[in-house]
């Protein structure tokens, strides 16, 4: 789906770990308007401010899905388009794990704050004017990583920015059997139904 303009389209993305520690990162990029913080609440309150009226986007920098296989010795392998850091290695397990509650816990709090949205993982059909928070997954490795929690991010908003005429062109993973952890997410936390049709609904995999 290509959008008409990126200008009112509110981006904010989580590079995600334990807020009690302090190695959590956000930053927010809606046209010329850029933010950034460690503290998760902060963001929060930032992101619903700045999305109310337009469409908004929300990027977790984790893994949001894990492939199911049909063979056993495959089910720990890399995502398709995953490259040689795979989600169950020992970072991206446990940035996982860690992404379960926090996920979660963000966007039940969302959903108090901006109730007239609805939400989606289906970039391909997901618009300017949809009125819909469109979630998904930041990938942010390698020689593209920022010296911050929060320059992850803000590297990942810019991507998802620069790739908004066509969302479907910038997504990086492929895997056609899944289980949906950030699914399990929303619906938990009120902003969809339950059903099992989005527990195996990708998200867009946006990596810079």
């Amino acid at each position: 789906m290509a959008l008409s303009t990126g200008r009112d389209v509110c981006v904010g993305v989580i590079d995600v770990g334990s807020p009690k520690s302090g190695n959590l990162g956000w930053a927010i990029r809606k046209g010329e308007l850029k933010s950034h913080g460690d503290d998760l609440d902060e963001f929060i309150a930032e992101f619903a401010k700045h999305c109310d009226g337009c469409s908004a986007a929300l990027g977790f920098e984790a893994p949001l899905f894990v492939p199911i296989r049909d063979n056993a010795l495959e089910l720990t392998n890399a995502r398709q388009g995953e490259g040689s850091r795979p989600w169950s290695a020992s970072a991206g397990a446990t940035v996982l794990t860690v992404a379960l509650p926090v996920v979660t816990y963000t966007l039940k709090q969302l959903r108090t704050k901006v109730g007239d949205y609805g939400a989606s993982l289906d970039w391909k059909g997901w618009d300017a004017g949809s009125n819909k928070l469109l979630v998904w997954e930041a990938f942010v490795s390698g020689s593209s990583k920022g010296d911050d929690h929060w320059q992850d991010a803000d590297i990942a908003a810019g991507a998802f920015q620069d790739g908004l005429d066509n969302l479907d062109a910038i997504n990086a993973i492929d895997e056609p059997n899944l289980l949906s952890l950030v699914g399990a997410a929303l619906i938990h936390s009120g902003w969809v139904e339950p059903s099992v049709s989005i527990l195996k609904t990708p998200a867009l995999v946006v990596k810079p």
